[in-house]
């Protein structure tokens, strides 16, 4: 009974703030991330070539956009204190984000950058800040830049490869120049952050010497196992990710071959004189559309294969029916079989038509974990085209029965979700972006009164 209270509660709050409590963008958002300033979370938002600001505090509100200078290429923000990190021709610019004046700019870096090659009307948010670090992946190899700004080369190429898109009648192979994902982790032992390339079939593995200067070639690598191509009517590729799921202090790789519903883990230390990698794996019925970490804790969604009339059906409500799991990690590095804890359903992006579509992709962004109502459970939050619900967290299991916090004639569609603590009382609050009805971008936030 507290517990349908308290989320009540959260409900009856949202529903009076949702109106007032609501923005709008001068442009379509391309990526966003939060950013811990002063005392509480601000969520920076990429909208074609600006970055626009929601400054967290008792109340919210939205800063002027900042436009970014015509060279950028890749953007993202590094913490510590936190700084947006732009990288172009120019070299690399940085602006301080902490403190009263909203992007005041710090002394550049090296202007000796090869730019990665991008749209022109858009910059992407490429991950490329790394804790204390900057890492910038191109065509001859790649510039780390240390805290202090000082620049090294490292062995970090970027690679050609072709990948198989959606289309009509056939598959179509297309080739790409290909970027890898940059992470940071201690991958080798030592308590200090390495920094990961994670590419299709490896992760390459970069450290530091001892007076913190980057090395330039790899500490070593991890293979990654072959993975299945994705079905033809849903395009499912799970990133790869480094987390520390038995917590002694090294980082794991989590690989998801999603088309095959199996999951490994590879538990560290990963490289290096003391490694001694120890592999896991675990399959679940149907595919894998995306994986979340809680703690020692995987949250899996899970879908049944695609045939041709259950994608017609899911082309034509423009959303797909998930099961929820969970797999937990011991101390021994053993995994738990996947157990059923929850079923939404969450939108797709799809083009075509029923007879003539292209592959669909779930919208993963429209899915965010976080314990709104402050009882010790995660709660599940989903978008979809009109509204934001919530399936309330238990000790086993998530509600069945969601629960609408954000629904409002004049919203469009919503595109996607994710939780910060804006105000930093220690509680969660909910942002949204989307468009209202008549197609203009906009952004919500669920901010209860407390």
């Amino acid at each position: 009974m507290m517990r349908a209270a308290a989320l009540a509660s959260f409900v009856l709050a949202c529903s009076a703030a949702s109106v007032a409590q609501s923005f709008a963008l001068p442009a379509t958002v391309t990526g966003w991330r939060v950013v811990r300033c002063d005392d509480h979370d601000d969520v920076l938002l990429g909208v074609g070539r600006s970055v626009v600001r929601l400054r967290g505090g008792r109340t919210p509100n939205l800063d002027a956009p900042f436009s970014l200078p015509d060279d950028v290429a890749a953007l993202d923000v590094r913490s510590n204190p936190p700084v947006l990190v732009a990288i172009g021709n120019g070299g690399v610019r940085r602006w301080a984000l902490d403190g009263p004046r909203p992007f005041a700019p710090l002394e550049p870096w090296s202007a000796d950058v090869v730019t990665l090659p991008v749209a022109p009307d858009r910059v992407p948010w490429t991950a490329l800040a790394v804790g204390e670090t900057v890492v910038l992946p191109h065509v001859r190899g790649a510039l780390a830049f240390a805290g202090d700004g000082r620049a090294a080369t490292i062995d970090l190429p970027l690679e050609r490869g072709v990948s198989i898109t959606g289309g009509d009648p056939l598959d179509r192979i297309v080739a790409e120049l290909r970027v890898p994902t940059i992470a940071a982790a201690d991958l080798d032992g030592d308590g200090r952050e390495d920094v990961a390339a994670i590419r299709d079939q490896r992760v390459d593995a970069f450290g530091r010497d001892d007076d913190g200067a980057w090395r330039p070639t790899a500490l070593g690598r991890i293979d990654r196992p072959w993975r299945a191509p994705s079905t033809r009517l849903l395009r499912l590729v799970v990133p790869a990710r480094l987390a520390d799921l038995d917590r002694d202090g090294h980082a794991d790789l989590i690989d998801v071959d999603a088309n095959a519903g199996r999951i490994r883990v590879t538990f560290g230390p990963l490289v290096g004189a003391g490694a001694s990698p120890v592999v896991r794996t675990a399959r679940l019925q149907g595919l894998i559309v995306g994986v979340e970490r809680v703690g020692s804790r995987l949250v899996l969604f899970t879908t049944d294969a695609i045939s041709l009339a259950r994608g017609a059906r899911i082309f034509l409500s423009q959303s797909l029916p998930v099961g929820v799991a969970a797999i937990d990690v011991d101390a021994e590095r053993t995994l738990s079989a996947a157990k059923p804890i929850g079923r939404i359903r969450i939108p797709i992006a799809v083009g075509g038509s029923v007879t003539r579509a292209k592959k669909a992709r779930p919208r993963t962004d429209a899915v965010a974990l976080a314990d709104l109502d402050a009882d010790g459970h995660v709660d599940l939050v989903v978008a979809s085209r009109d509204s934001v619900r919530v399936h309330a967290g238990g000790p086993r299991r998530f509600a069945r029965a969601p629960t609408t916090v954000l629904r409002d004639r004049s919203i469009g569609s919503i595109t996607a979700v994710l939780a910060a603590d804006l105000d930093g009382d220690g509680r969660t609050e909910v942002v949204a972006h989307g468009a209202d009805r008549d197609g203009k971008p906009r952004l919500w936030v669920l901010r209860p009164d407390r």
